[in-house]
């Protein structure tokens, strides 16, 4: 039981645990499949674009060992939230904490990758002498976008959500009651919509101003991603009728997979987190429920590694295959062996049983 070293006890958090930890241990087994189908398997129509699948891949695997790593817990309470890790980074130093910080930042670098996808399918319809921004050196432009836009979420939470004493006795009831857990004893990130004080509630205008800062960073990449949604959802009923039909099948597969894969981080992350956001400031006690948000997120990149395989042809062709290959033929194939060795067996003991022909055997 976690928190044992401590006497602190959670409530009802066992299959919690289980669940996160199950969806992390299978996003790591499916995007390291499909790291190597895409790898192995990929046709030369779908050129430099696979290394983008690979990496949004190699992300997964990084964003569900974070996810073990720190085992985060949820809180939601009168016009604060935040969360804290239930792994040993719970009594981990401060200069460890910037670990945690990457869970609530892996969600956008997710977004921020799935926007590169779209645009790379954008420049592939639209703009195809620009594609040499996907290629060395030129892609390291976003490389360092990547690395600026999510380094400045971790380090937002990272330095603005550390909790101070106040914050700390407003909070230290609630985990009593609802963690059966020591505020005193864990480290935790947070925010705060309103500060109680004698004069009433007054505005925690840093708090607010982070998340305004958060938000707007989500909703520039939300918005190009859809601006070219629809600009890609267009184009795919006006293909060029010189493109060939393995092309135009492949230009398809690919739109499906990103559309779902844009939906699934909406159910599975913007809308809960969205909710993390707004509840606070409704005074909305989400309480023990606010930990469906982390197994939500749980399942985004499973379910993103799964539409891939999907919706991808050559790529769920290759699976099965090798599915076949290292599963089924050689279990077969024992199987087969041993109805040969009973058969043999049977007719050295049975004179009676010999086979007439060949065709038999």
């Amino acid at each position: 039981m976690f928190f044992e070293d401590d006497k602190d006890v959670y409530q009802d958090l066992g299959y919690f645990h289980w669940i996160t930890n199950t969806m992390a241990i299978l996003t790591i087994l499916v995007n390291g499949q499909l790291f190597y189908v895409v790898y192995r398997y990929s046709s030369p129509e779908i050129g430099n674009y696979k290394y983008l699948i690979m990496c949004f891949s190699t992300f997964a695997i990084f964003y569900a060992g974070i996810d073990i790593i720190v085992q985060p817990v949820c809180y939601c309470f009168g016009s604060a939230f935040g969360f804290f890790p239930s792994s040993f980074l719970r009594h981990a130093p401060r200069e460890f904490q910037i670990i945690t910080s990457l869970h609530p930042g892996a969600y956008s670098m997710s977004q921020f990758l799935l926007m590169l996808h779209f645009i790379y399918r954008y420049m592939v319809v639209y703009k195809r002498h620009q594609l040499q921004w996907f290629t060395y050196p030129r892609c390291l432009i976003w490389v360092a976008s990547f690395i600026l836009y999510s380094g400045n979420f971790c380090l937002i939470i990272f330095f603005v959500f550390q909790p101070n004493e106040v914050y700390r006795s407003y909070l230290k009831k609630y985990f009593i009651n609802v963690y059966k857990v020591n505020i005193d004893n864990v480290y935790f990130f947070g925010g705060q919509y309103f500060e109680e004080t004698p004069a009433g509630k007054v505005p925690r205008w840093k708090d607010f101003l982070t998340i305004l800062n958060l938000i707007t960073l989500l909703q520039i990449v939300m918005v190009t991603i859809f601006y070219i949604f629809f600009k890609m959802a267009k184009a795919m009923r006006e293909l060029d009728i010189t493109m060939s039909k393995r092309l135009k099948q492949l230009q398809i597969q690919f739109f499906r997979a990103l559309s779902l894969q844009l939906f699934i981080p909406l159910v599975t992350a913007f809308f809960p987190i969205g909710m993390l956001y707004f509840c606070p400031l409704l005074d909305i006690e989400m309480g023990f429920y606010s930990n469906i948000i982390s197994i939500l997120l749980s399942f985004q990149m499973l379910l993103d590694a799964c539409v891939t395989f999907t919706v991808i042809k050559d790529y769920r062709k290759a699976l099965m295959r090798i599915f076949f290959r290292n599963i089924v033929n050689p279990f077969l194939g024992k199987n087969r062996i041993e109805v040969n060795n009973s058969s043999n067996f049977m007719s050295k003991s049975d004179p009676n049983t010999q086979p007439r022909s060949s065709s038999q055997l």
